[in-house]
């Protein structure tokens, strides 16, 4: 007998909880209601993970110990809102 692990068995309350957001007489009130049963069951998902590094530290460029990290050039960020509000506009 394999005993299930918790991911799958909050795979299956998150897709049982997903079926009673179509059911036929559930009101707006109780769909509220299981979308934040669904975000609280989510929670115990995210704490579950592993944790997730953005970069690869072996691509990063090497460093001396104590050697700052590359500085970005100041003003990079009102460039880049202008650029970003002249294509929207």
């Amino acid at each position: 007998m394999c005993a299930k692990t918790l991911r799958d068995e909050l795979a299956e309350l998150d897709a049982k909880l997903r079926e009673l957001l179509f059911h036929q007489e559930t009101t707006q009130a109780d769909k509220a209601s299981l979308c934040l049963a669904g975000v609280n069951l989510a929670e115990i998902h995210r704490r579950h993970m592993p944790r997730w590094t953005p970069v690869n530290p072996a691509t990063l460029p090497p460093r001396q110990p104590g050697q700052p990290y590359p500085q970005l050039p100041k003003g990079w960020l009102e460039n880049w809102e202008e650029q970003k509000e002249v294509a929207n506009a």
